[in-house]
This record gives C-alpha cells, sequence and structure tokens, in this order.
C-alpha cells in the first residue's frame, strides 16, 4: 500500500518541467490535535509541535485567482496518540487581492505513517509480555485545508513572492486503530510561501 500511494502522489502531483512555473517553497510550523472537523481549530494548549515543507504546481492563473497543486512532506510529535511522518497532495484554489490579502481552499490526499509514543509489548509463546520494536503503522489521509495569508510581494514589489499565512488543516487518517477505523486529525499551520527565482 505504501508504494501504490507514493505513485499516486507523484503522478497526481504533476509537477512537470515549465518555463513559466517558479516552484515557490512553502514552509510551515503547525500544532496537531485529535479533533472533529473546526473542532477548536486554533487550539494551541497543549503544544503537539510539527512542521511542513513543499512546493507547488500551478496550473492555471488570471485575475480570477490560481488552480493550484501542492506537495508537501512533514511531521507532527504528540505526546499522547504519537509522532507522525506524512507525505500529501492537495489540489486547491487562491485568490489574491491587488493589494496582497489572500485566501484559499483545498482539498487533498495523503500517506501517513504514525508510532507509537511509548514502549510497545506483546505476548510471546510463553504467554508472557515482551518489548518488541514499533515500526509504526501506515495509512492513507484525506482531508481539507483554508487559508488566509498576505502576499508582500504584491505591494513591495519584490520580483517575487513573500506570503506568509495561517492555515487550518483537517484529514482522516484511514485505517487508525484497530477499534477506531477513521483517526480524525488537524493542524494549525503558520507559515511562509516564497519564490524569488524564475522567469
Amino acid at each position: 500500500m505504501q508504494r501504490a500511494l507514493v505513485l499516486i502522489f507523484l503522478v497526481s502531483a504533476g509537477f512537470l518541467s515549465a518555463s513559466e512555473q517558479t516552484f515557490p517553497l512553502v514552509i510551515s510550523g503547525c500544532n496537531h490535535s485529535i479533533a472533529l472537523p473546526f473542532g477548536k481549530p486554533f487550539r494551541m494548549d497543549p503544544l503537539y509541535p510539527g512542521a511542513t515543507a513543499g512546493t507547488e504546481y500551478v496550473y492555471k492563473q488570471g485575475d480570477w485567482g490560481q488552480i493550484h497543486q501542492t506537495g508537501n512532506l512533514g511531521f507532527f510529535a504528540n505526546s499522547i496518540v504519537g509522532t507522525g511522518i506524512f507525505l500529501q497532495s492537495d489540489f486547491g484554489y487562491r485568490y489574491t487581492a491587488k493589494f496582497g490579502l489572500f485566501s484559499e481552499a483545498s482539498v487533498g490526499a495523503g500517506y501517513i505513517h504514525q508510532f507509537i509514543p511509548r514502549q510497545t509489548f506483546e505476548l510471546d509463546e510463553n504467554g508472557q509480555f515482551v518489548e518488541v520494536v514499533d515500526y509504526g503503522r501506515p495509512g492513507a489521509t484525506l482531508g481539507f485545508s483554508a487559508a488566509l495569508g498576505f502576499d508582500l510581494g504584491k505591494v513591495l514589489d519584490l520580483g517575487g513572492s513573500l506570503a506568509p499565512f495561517i492555515r487550518y488543516q483537517w484529514f482522516a487518517q484511514i485505517p487508525y486503530l484497530p477499534d477506531l477505523a477513521v483517526g480524525p486529525q488537524s493542524l494549525l499551520h503558520a507559515g511562509i510561501r516564497f519564490s524569488f527565482w524564475g522567469p
């Protein structure tokens, strides 16, 4: 399943070489929660930190906005439910006003590998509990996100994009636990998108 999901990601991302693409760098710090969609979306206490890094491919752009696809690699460290490493791609729409304010919405899918945050034991052939190595549990993710930010490149004439943003991301992890098929999770991001290269 892991190879299939990675292949789907690479094919669907569609990062084709194109002279008009700038492939901005998008980085963020985030806080992880187990939550239903929009359940306390701005919760910061307790803090379960994470980070992401990625880029995006623009399919179409005009005065009406922009249609793009992202590719992101990230992680979070939650002392209650575990550490997760994920690879995701989102298909989104962004509208940027002439003075720099932008909003965006996207839907996406990906692969996640999550590790238990404590020692793991199982019964051996003698009926005794022995510690075993936690190789993590794989899963797929399906979700959506919404963001609001400001592109300083629009007002400072930087010749590129310098856009801080706040993004709320929610996704379902499938499968999650033996007794819980779907794990609802959210990430609150604060980050920046920038590019000062390309045509």
